[in-house]
């Protein structure tokens, strides 16, 4: 065996005493990501290849959205990892929905308590969108944070929405404050947002703003009539 795979054997062997002893909460998220890397690229040193994914990304989650596509475009990367990076994404992503009870919201459940419900454990602000099929089950959902202008990520929304074929849609945003009123910048939010969604036949059914255990509803306040129609 050659010094580097001895080196690289040693340096794996030690992440994984770390993870015995401190559990991923004892990791960076390029420490995260080189652990993953392990599996996928078992004969590779994976630092300088998690580095530059998250220089590239911005983050492991965004890593883990990304297109098979994408990620071969980063060196180290080959069509074989990539395809597991995105397999855990997507695995990720089944299990929060399954957790969060995926086809627990129907046309009969109150909109404003389930999005009450989903932020019970958030604490910083944010914006939630969940897509739903034409039996109006949740078919994918995420949770975004707000950018330092509190902009909504509509381009990762509309590719989602794509995506999953999905019929309509409804947005949540949580506010720390406990002001649950909509603003000007939430009704010009939603009013692009709805047009965007128009454009590729999916529906928005409501903006759900939350803050504590309260809930407000757009739709139901009569806000933005034209949105809903």
């Amino acid at each position: 065996m050659s010094e580097n795979s001895e080196l690289h054997k040693g340096h794996r062997q030690k992440m994984w005493q770390k993870y015995t002893k401190n559990g991923i909460n004892g990791f960076s998220e390029q420490e995260i990501l080189e652990m993953l890397l392990f599996m996928c690229l078992p004969r590779v040193d994976t630092n300088n290849i998690a580095d530059e994914l998250l220089k590239q990304f911005g983050s492991l989650k965004n890593v883990l959205d990304a297109q098979r596509s994408e990620l071969e475009q980063i060196k180290g990367i080959g069509a074989n990892a990539a395809a597991q990076l995105c397999f855990i994404g997507e695995l990720t992503h089944y299990l929060n929905q399954n957790n969060n009870s995926k086809n627990q919201f129907n046309v009969s459940t109150s909109i404003v308590d389930f999005c009450v419900k989903h932020f019970e454990n958030i604490t910083d602000e944010c914006v939630s969108f969940f897509l739903l099929d034409d039996q109006s089950h949740i078919v994918y959902f995420d949770d975004l944070l707000c950018s330092n202008d509190n902009v909504i990520n509509n381009k990762e929304i509309i590719r989602q929405a794509v995506k999953h074929e999905c019929t309509s849609m409804f947005l949540s945003h949580y506010c720390p404050s406990e002001n649950v009123f909509s603003s000007n910048a939430d009704i010009s939010a939603i009013r692009t947002l709805s047009s965007l969604l128009k454009s590729i036949n999916v529906t928005l059914i409501d903006h759900i703003i939350v803050s504590d255990k309260n809930g407000y509803s757009l739709r139901a306040s009569g806000t933005v009539c034209d949105v809903w129609n």
